[in-house]
């Protein structure tokens, strides 16, 4: 490890992995998001801030690992955002954590791949969820009986394993381009036009074009509705573990 290293340490809460980030200055100490460390041994959300601690303390007997990431700000850059944060008080689990300080300072973007990882897992559950549920709904029998005459092989529920695919193709390959180093809104963007890709594909082969159309535009609804969905309860959920100012 160097001045200006990205680095994480593994930990748990209540039985749930993740990784806690940090900027390494390069003379045994280390710029973090944390709460009091002298206090008692509790999510005292209230005394987070940024501040330096000595890498054994950040690292709390655990094993440290440098993160490599695409298009790093000079060290003199990172370690300059680092100081100038220092001290500030703040914290929201899934908008401002460790790592969404720690990666600005880096990066120059606040992002965190922890929130985005379990985002897009929900992202993909709600979407494909909302899929089968509206196939065994089968609330219009108007769209049903067109279905029947123009994509056949679309109906009774034999579209819902093409549907799927096209929700894994979209989660597989976003994943892929966030690991290239695609920022989370490119990386979202390209797994959704894998996705329409896929849906388009096997719907042309299951009912031409009505078909191609009618999966597309499924996949589509699918995921917008899947990302209101998981934004609000993100929000919800982070205001839950945020300091209150």
């Amino acid at each position: 490890m160097a001045a200006g290293d990205l680095i994480s340490v593994p930990c748990e809460w209540k039985g749930i992995p993740y990784r806690h980030f940090g900027i390494d200055l390069g003379d045994g100490d280390v710029m973090h998001l944390a709460r009091d460390e002298s206090g008692p041994r509790v999510q005292d959300l209230q005394s987070m801030r940024v501040r330096r601690s000595p890498l054994a303390i950040f690292c709390g007997g655990r094993q440290p690992r440098t993160e490599s990431v695409v298009d790093p700000l000079p060290i003199e850059e990172t370690l300059s955002r680092a100081f100038e944060q220092e001290g500030e008080e703040y914290y929201h689990l899934t908008e401002k954590n460790c790592e969404h300080f720690a990666r600005w300072c880096k990066t120059g973007s606040e992002a965190s791949h922890q929130v985005d990882f379990i985002h897009s897992q929900a992202r993909c559950i709600v979407s494909t969820s909302t899929k089968v549920m509206a196939a065994i709904a089968k609330r219009s029998a108007a769209s049903a009986t067109l279905l029947a005459v123009v994509a056949p092989r679309i109906v009774a529920g034999k579209w819902i394993p093409s549907a799927i695919a096209s929700d894994i193709v979209d989660l597989g390959v976003a994943t892929t381009a966030k690991r290239m180093g695609y920022g989370p809104n490119d990386s979202k963007q390209i797994g959704l036009i894998a996705g329409c890709a896929t849906a388009g594909v096997v719907g042309f082969l299951a009912g031409g074009p009505v078909g191609s159309s009618t999966l597309i535009g499924v996949h589509l609804a699918s995921t917008q509705f899947a990302d209101r969905i998981v934004d609000t309860v993100s929000k919800r959920v982070g205001s839950l573990f945020s300091r209150q100012t």
